[in-house]
């Protein structure tokens, strides 16, 4: 992984001018410099390291890359990998190049500490094979403006508030409004101004007397066309920075996680279509971190470990061991659409163990558009 036509390389930062432009002809239409625009955080001569090629005689051939970010789950900081611009020349196809550059992105994750990695595609049976599946939960709203102006009625603020665009002033108020939700990526200071500055981002800030209280962002490059991806704050400022995305639009979506019950329930009651998928393909790295997050609050789970093995991962408990697949140990792990077989689990489990993974906790994973590569 040294040199440029190395059989599978990490891209230096000589190289990187090179295969970003390549990635902009192959991905965005040979408009050139599209791709750095949209993601300014990850994509950077300074990540170049974190990008996977595969070259032929110094010709790229297939791409992908890898980042490191911390969740947080409520009270939970974990660390995860996310994956993607997996993208590989038409007449190279079929050769399984993706997938080697994949599978060197879970590698290079793995040996970091990321405990779970996750990439965004339609393509679930390609990735299936690279080990993995579908986890999570997310919720997609159709809005119009009709919906709006019913879920909004009688919710307006004695101090009314005024929509714009954000100002410089703005940004550190709406990092804060950020880091109060419970479900995030932790960023650093400046990241949100940055990211928010990509191509096709309509961001719409709420303030009341001066101070930003809510926000919404809409688009992102190619991706989240006409779709609010992520917002934050107080729910009649959401609803007015979702008013003026609205202006000029038919309809909009809007892209939620697991929270957000009031503003949703609020949405869904005025007549808002809501379609609840997952929220991405997610491989399993380090189990044994995870359950001891999912255990941590339940004394009856102490003595049960979690582990990797060769063909999915080991359960033992105070009766014995039971392996199960990997597929099935997410759905343990994640609070998702896929519930876990808890019947799998009772030969290596007391009766006292077994009432302890009713009561455990399903980590909730959701992360916001800007953070997805």
């Amino acid at each position: 992984m040294k040199g440029k036509d190395d059989p599978v390389c990490h891209v230096t930062a000589e190289l990187w001018p090179e295969v970003v432009a390549w990635l902009d002809r192959g991905l965005r239409r040979d408009i050139q410099g599209r791709l750095e625009a949209e993601y300014p955080i990850s994509l950077r001569p300074e990540n170049a390291s974190s990008q996977i090629l595969i070259c032929d005689d110094g010709r790229p051939l297939s791409h992908s890359m890898y980042q490191h970010l911390a969740a947080r789950i409520g009270d939970l900081r974990l660390r995860v990998g996310l994956i993607g611009l997996v993208y590989t020349e038409e007449d190279a196809r079929g050769r399984g190049l993706a997938g080697r550059c994949v599978q060197a992105c879970v590698e290079e994750l793995r040996s970091e500490g990321a405990a779970l990695a996750i990439l965004w595609s339609d393509r679930h049976a390609f990735y299936e094979r690279l080990g993995f599946h579908p986890a999570g939960r997310e919720r997609f709203l159709t809005l119009d403006i009709e919906v709006l102006e019913r879920a909004s009625a009688g919710g307006k603020s004695a101090i009314q508030v005024d929509v714009g665009i954000p100002e410089a002033r703005d940004w550190p108020a709406i990092e804060e409004l950020y880091d109060a939700r419970s479900f995030r990526a932790e960023r650093r200071a400046g990241d949100l101004v940055r990211l928010a500055a990509a191509p096709d981002v309509d961001f719409r800030v709420a303030r009341r007397a001066g101070r930003p209280v809510a926000y919404a962002a809409l688009g992102r490059g190619d991706d989240f066309a006409e779709v609010v991806h992520e917002w934050a704050g107080e729910q009649a400022g959401v609803f007015e920075c979702l008013a003026a995305l609205l202006r000029g639009r038919c309809a909009v979506g809007l892209m939620t996680g697991p929270e957000d019950g009031a503003l949703v329930a609020r949405l869904r009651a005025a007549g808002a279509a809501q379609h609840q998928g997952i929220f991405g393909l997610v491989r399993l790295l380090d189990p044994r971190r995870l359950w001891k997050s999912v255990r941590s609050d339940v004394p009856e789970l102490e003595g049960v470990e979690m582990a990797s093995t060769t063909g999915g991962v080991r359960i033992a408990g105070s009766e014995g061991a039971v392996e199960i697949t990997e597929r099935e140990a997410l759905a343990l792990l994640l609070d998702g659409a896929i519930r876990p077989d808890l019947c799998a689990l009772a030969p290596a489990l007391s009766r006292q163990e077994r009432d302890g993974l009713e009561k455990r906790r399903s980590l909730s994973l959701y992360l916001w558009g800007f953070d997805s590569i």
